[in-house]
């Protein structure tokens, strides 16, 4: 385990369990077309590539950047879209793949202005949702999910805190010391 991580919350295995999961009920949902797999950079990256990877179905995949958060730990409110994405989303099935699921601004924001883009579904898919995090006004429908979690900062499988920690194999509370230091 990595020193700035408190615990470990998912492991490597209860990940892949929880993607193998989350790759049947699409599969399920979408075996008579073929959605577009709208991957939210950065933290979602490793998250979707694997989903990709263990999904039956024919898939594209694409990429928007967006971001919420100005200093790494809490979301400022306001979203900037910093990469649109390069597929036609006009009558398709879309399935916006996050990291996270806490203040669920971007999210929002994203399945908002998506419907701009006339798609024939937009359907949100996250691999963890943060509980306790939302106001009951502020809850937005999750069509898929790996887990819900405990409002923690988390890092690991994507999840960064200023870029670092991307790279860990399970998902860990970071050390509160790490991110209160600044």
């Amino acid at each position: 385990m990595h020193k700035d991580v408190e615990r470990i919350l998912l492991t490597e295995q209860q990940i892949d369990d929880k993607v193998k999961d989350i790759a049947a009920q699409i599969d399920e949902d979408y075996k008579n077309t073929v959605p577009v797999l709208l991957c939210i950079l950065n933290g979602a990256a490793v998250f979707a590539v694997d989903l990709m990877r263990k999904l039956k179905i024919d898939t594209e995949i694409d990429f928007m950047q967006a971001s919420s958060y100005e200093d790494n730990v809490i979301s400022k409110g306001t979203v900037t879209i910093l990469k649109n994405t390069k597929i036609s989303l006009e009558g398709r099935d879309v399935i916006i793949v996050d990291d996270i699921a806490d203040t669920c601004v971007t999210l929002t924001y994203l399945l908002d202005k998506l419907k701009g883009y006339n798609p024939k579904s937009i359907k949100s898919c996250v691999l963890l949702n943060k509980l306790d995090v939302r106001k009951p006004q502020e809850d937005i429908k999750i069509d898929y999910k790996g887990a819900d979690i405990p409002n923690e900062f988390v890092v690991g499988y994507g999840l960064d805190y200023a870029n670092k920690y991307r790279d860990l194999p399970y998902i860990g509370i970071l050390k509160k010391s790490v991110y209160e230091r600044k």
